[in-house]
């Protein structure tokens, strides 16, 4: 009977488990529009809060449907400047965002969404630098 007990405590563990695995994945849809960023942290540290150039219009990052990212920023003079234009692609919850012209360099950041609500994006990426690897988090509204 011990057996039966642990047996079925097992399974229920490890059927609570793949439930929790399969919720990682994210939707496209709750990922397209516009993303106003708020800040970030490093390593686990304090959140650090992104300057906006502008007092009355934020810088903004926006997903389009055709898999194209937009950076969009501000002048201290509150004009937008070009949007520079990247690729996304989503697979689970990993963003890629990539570019395959040399404007100024071919980039291909991997990130790894931590959270994804309808007012709220949390990305993570790791990076290397002269002292050793850290890991940003970035912090995104609508």
């Amino acid at each position: 009977m011990k057996k039966l007990i642990l047996l079925v405590l097992v399974c229920a563990f490890n059927l609570s488990c793949s439930n929790e695995d399969s919720n990682n994945s994210f939707s496209e849809n709750n990922l397209i529009g516009k993303w106003y960023l708020s800040g970030n942290s490093i390593d686990g540290g304090a959140f650090q809060p992104y300057i906006h150039n502008c007092e009355t219009s934020r810088d903004y990052q926006e997903f389009l449907s055709n898999h194209e990212l937009t950076f969009n920023k501000y002048s201290e003079a509150c004009i937008l400047g070009n949007p520079e234009v990247s690729n996304w692609e989503l697979i689970g919850n990993k963003l890629i965002v990539s570019n395959t012209n040399f404007d100024p360099m071919i980039y291909n950041y991997k990130y790894e969404i931590i959270s994804l609500t309808d007012t709220e994006l949390i990305i993570e990426m790791s990076a290397e630098s002269p002292d050793g690897m850290y890991v940003v988090r970035t912090f995104l509204e609508r």
